[in-house]
């Protein structure tokens, strides 16, 4: 039975929701490439990439000098360097190119062009994972859709142009250098979670550490109440690190650099905004707020996006300088009735496991739908068992409230 018979059987719904960056983006593409009905999609969205580069501006980016053949490093499989791919030139647009293929999978060959919107109440997407949700929201149909699915590829092209030339990394001096791998065993990036500590205090140690700073650390993104993201210049991120490892480690508070090359949802993207809005006029990227059928909530505030009229330059607020508060969004999850399930489709498990706990006092299953067992089992018209899936289970207790657990204002 496929998830959309049971939802419809039991009068239930679904949330879909994707990650964003910090996570690689290659395991999803080699899965979804390995479908030989997937051919069309992949050979479309090569040839986006392809016409995308002809523009000189992103033809002639530093950032690419590698080129961004993601043809033939899938049909090799085998992908540049971490260091490289991670740029986002090339993560932005292959991390949606990746959501975007798993809906096409499911609505497009395995499920028959299933109206699936009948059956999802919204949509929540970390940092870009906003973008799949408004593409599928939007429900395009024949030309609209293949219109739609060069849109967006095109804009997050442009998008990662900007990210990668408006902020500009600091030199790192050996000395700050041999620090980070003395601390970590590893360079330092400009993002990093720190898990155990409560979001109000780690938020008293950055404004302190910021005092007569001309450049700032920001908490980017709230997980939860004890787990956030800072973002900054990686030499500040190294200099806060070291200040604080004793009592970190003496608290086992945990600390990881997240894979990835600039400071998301900061301050220093506010210089970029005349840059992208001047590229994305190429795009055509015309879409608005009330084309939405099924609501799209911001990552900041968690309002849904149906409200706006444009939604490109809002969505490159929310992508760029924006902080995030996640706890925020799931509420919109637990908030909504009748919900049974949250698919989330990656990259990679983290966003799937933050949602899950947030979500640990409610009776609502959140499935890592960019597994391949699950995405088989849970939309093939099969008969699969559920005590056979890969899932992450949030399951009713006693306690349940009507508030998610650590939510707090970023």
């Amino acid at each position: 039975m496929t998830v959309w018979l049971k939802l419809a059987r039991d009068r239930q719904k679904c949330f879909f929701q994707f990650g964003g960056q910090g996570s690689g983006f290659a395991k999803e593409l080699k899965l979804l490439h390995s479908f030989p009905e997937m051919s069309e999609f992949f050979n479309f969205s090569f040839d986006v990439i392809k016409q995308g580069l002809k523009d000189p501006l992103l033809a002639n980016s530093l950032f690419l000098q590698k080129g961004f053949d993601l043809k033939t490093w899938l049909e090799n499989d085998t992908f540049p360097e971490n260091s490289y791919i991670e740029n986002p030139s090339i993560s932005m647009s292959s991390i949606l190119i990746s959501q975007l293929a798993f809906h096409h999978y499911i609505t497009k060959t395995i499920s028959g062009n299933a109206n699936i919107l009948e059956f999802i109440d919204g949509f929540i997407g970390l940092s870009q994972g906003i973008y799949p949700g408004i593409f599928i929201s939007l429900n395009l149909k024949g030309d609209s859709y293949w219109e739609g699915v060069s849109k967006f590829i095109t804009a997050l092209l442009y998008f990662g142009y900007v990210f990668d030339n408006v902020y500009v990394s600091p030199k790192i001096s050996d000395t700050v250098m041999e620090k980070a791998f003395e601390m970590d065993n590893k360079a330092p990036k400009p993002m990093a979670m720190i898990d155990g500590l409560p979001h109000e205090i780690l938020l008293q140690k950055i404004n302190q550490y910021n005092k007569n700073k001309k450049r700032n650390l920001e908490i980017s993104i709230v997980n939860n109440g004890i787990s956030n993201i800072i973002s900054g210049p990686e030499d500040l991120i190294v200099d806060f690190r070291l200040q604080h490892k004793k009592n970190f480690d003496a608290k086992k508070i945990l600390w990881r650099y997240l894979s990835c090359s600039v400071p998301f949802h900061t301050q220093y993207y506010q210089a970029g905004y005349d840059l992208f809005h001047t590229l994305v006029k190429k795009v055509k990227f015309d879409y608005l707020g009330s084309d939405l059928q099924k609501p799209v909530y911001s990552t900041f505030d968690g309002t849904s996006l149906n409200c706006i009229g444009k939604l490109v330059m809002p969505l490159y607020l929310l992508n760029s300088t924006y902080n995030i508060n996640w706890p925020v969004c799931v509420q919109r999850i637990a908030d909504s009735p009748d919900i049974s399930h949250v698919f989330d489709f990656g990259p990679g498990s983290a966003t799937a496991y933050i949602t899950k706990k947030l979500l640990t006092n409610y009776p609502i299953e959140v499935i890592k739908a960019s597994r391949k067992n699950n995405l088989l089992k849970y939309f093939m018209n099969n008969d699969s068992r559920p005590d056979q899936l890969d899932i992450q289970t949030s399951r009713l207790r006693s306690n349940h409230t009507n508030q998610i657990p650590h939510a707090c204002t970023a």
